[in-house]
């Protein structure tokens, strides 16, 4: 059976032939609400207002929201991730797919500020769930980590968390939005293409926003939004969720 991916705007793919880019402990006591925000791009795109919005909506419907910026987003924190108890996670990061043959086919890589080098994690690196990337050529090379490394080596378990990736092609393939469900998530969101970094912020922040009324389910929330908002208006790309049957609940309650 083909995997089935929810299509909010009918907005045709844009062409992605090739590889395209656009603190707290693990287990820590629970709290009712946690969510977690991992800004990969905040060393080299900060967007201050972004993230104070993000977090005051949040807070504002009794969330602890943690925020991991800078050398925080490592490798590590991709593995220890699933553990921390977050209900939402948002991926302010960049992004990789090495297509596949077929649609919703490929493989997705979310980066890290974790310098590159070839002798670390070398059988991650053997078995590609872990790999060298940058944005563009001649870009300093940082480690990237792959849906097979989510899988078969993050620590913990999502409780049904929701998954916001904001990453040109997040979603083009359906491999890490698998992962992510395989590791308890209840819904992943990405991009089927390349994305506007101003433009996927001023999105993500209305869906949290949508996300965080207590009229709206989630799925309600994403329609909601994409609705409003529309595909990129550069590449035309839309946002995207899989699977497309998650059984539908609020964010908060």
């Amino acid at each position: 059976m083909k995997p089935q991916v929810a299509a909010l705007l009918a907005v045709a793919i844009v062409g992605v032939a090739l590889p395209v880019s656009c603190s707290a402990s693990p287990q820590a006591e629970a709290t009712h609400l946690k969510a977690g925000i991992v800004d990969q791009l905040g060393s080299t795109y900060p967007n201050e207002h972004f993230i104070q919005d993000v977090t005051q909506t949040l807070e504002s419907r009794g969330f602890e929201v943690v925020h991991f910026g800078g050398s925080e987003v490592d490798v590590e924190l991709y593995r220890d991730l699933p553990s921390y108890g977050f209900r939402l996670v948002i991926f302010r990061t960049h992004s990789t797919v090495l297509c596949g043959d077929e649609p919703l086919t490929g493989r997705t890589y979310l980066f890290t500020n974790e310098p590159y080098e070839v002798s670390g994690y070398v059988s991650h690196q053997l078995a590609e769930e872990i790999r060298a990337s940058n944005v563009e050529e001649g870009d300093p090379l940082y480690y990237s980590v792959g849906a097979d490394f989510i899988s078969r080596h993050s620590r913990g378990h999502f409780d049904e968390a929701v998954i916001v990736a904001m990453g040109c092609a997040s979603l083009y393939s359906v491999d890490m939005a698998e992962a992510h469900i395989g590791r308890g998530a209840t819904v992943y969101a990405g991009w089927n293409g390349k994305v506007r970094l101003d433009f996927v912020d001023d999105f993500t922040g209305a869906l949290v926003q949508d996300m965080c009324s207590p009229d709206l389910t989630i799925k309600e929330a994403l329609y909601k939004t994409a609705s409003e908002k529309g595909a990129d208006p550069t590449y035309g790309s839309v946002l995207n969720y899989y699977p497309a049957d998650f059984e539908d609940t609020t964010l908060v309650s």
